[in-house]
């Protein structure tokens, strides 16, 4: 009877002393992000690379010539790079030039008119219309297409008139600097053109592909008329020094110290050892240590007995 007696007893405590959960705090919740496996597949797609940009809106373009005369919209006809099929002749073989020539470039402006020879030219071009700072190599390739004219307009260029065409193109704003090249059938040239907000005004007297560059203009320095002594413009030669050098600014109170500084907070993490005691793990053990004393006073009155 006594060894069944203490048998059982030991099989509570065992019992109990298993179900006791760690004293550690339990792991912190919520699940565990993985770490994003590398997706083979390409992130880009190729595009055309013959389509710089966009093409200029084709339904409302605005043409004057140097008199103020204006010539309805519908007299201009404006093929992107996707129309060129569209085109015939000796329209489609300059604007295949002018699409090569982009292409050989891979779109990059500064490549593009250094191949056309025309790096001189367009540095020019910039520094005359007063984009200080800004050459070549700093022009973005906006717009490539081909233009064309009918009815007044076309009279109008035949009587060797120049038309300026305001062209709506994407991206373009006042505060940038514009630069068009015009290809005649045998070589580049810079044709005069102006940038405003939403719209490109390029002047042509003869008509064929034609590309839009721009680029921003250069911030003017914050001091232009005395940059090296910013500090003292009225008297560059001589620096600006403090009416007192020699008495150094003491404190109002040299004698008390500053407060020194509060210990920064941190947020300690505490080990999975030396965190709070689980309040589960006590209550079950305490149960499988009365039971453990419980079975052995049973034992000892039963002996007694």
């Amino acid at each position: 009877m006594k060894r069944k007696l203490f048998s059982i007893a030991l099989v509570v405590v065992l019992a109990l002393a298993l179900s006791v959960n760690a004293f550690a705090a339990d792991s912190p919740s919520g699940s565990v992000t993985p770490t994003p496996v590398p997706d083979d597949k390409p992130t880009t797609t190729p595009g055309d690379t013959t389509n710089p940009a966009e093409t200029p809106d084709k339904t409302d373009v605005a043409i004057k010539d140097a008199d103020g005369n204006t010539f309805p919209a519908d007299n201009v006809q404006i093929d992107g790079v996707g129309d060129v099929n569209s085109l015939t002749g000796t329209e489609k073989k300059n604007m295949e030039t002018a699409i090569n020539a982009v292409n050989n470039a891979s779109s990059n402006a500064g490549t593009f008119v250094a191949n056309a020879g025309m790096t001189t030219a367009v540095d020019n071009a910039l520094a005359a219309a007063g984009a200080t700072g800004v050459k070549a190599a700093d022009l973005k390739i906006n717009s490539l297409f081909n233009i064309s004219v009918s009815g007044a307009a076309k009279a109008a260029m035949q009587n060797g008139k120049a038309l300026t065409f305001a062209l709506k193109i994407p991206g373009i704003s006042a505060n940038m600097v514009s630069v068009a090249l015009h290809y005649n059938g045998s070589a580049w040239e810079v044709v005069p053109s102006t940038a405003g907000d939403g719209v490109v005004n390029v002047t042509l007297s003869s008509l064929s592909p034609v590309v839009i560059m721009t680029a921003p203009r250069a911030t003017a320095p914050t001091n232009p008329s005395n940059p090296s002594n910013p500090s003292n413009p009225t008297n560059p030669s001589k620096p600006t020094t403090p009416s007192n050098p020699t008495t150094p600014t003491t404190p109002s109170n040299p004698s008390s110290p500053a407060p020194a500084p509060a210990a920064p907070t941190t947020n300690k993490v505490t080990s999975p050892q030396t965190s709070d005691v689980n309040l589960e793990g006590i209550v079950l053990l305490t149960s499988a240590l009365a039971c453990a004393a419980a079975c052995a006073y049973c034992m000892k009155r039963s002996q007694k007995a």
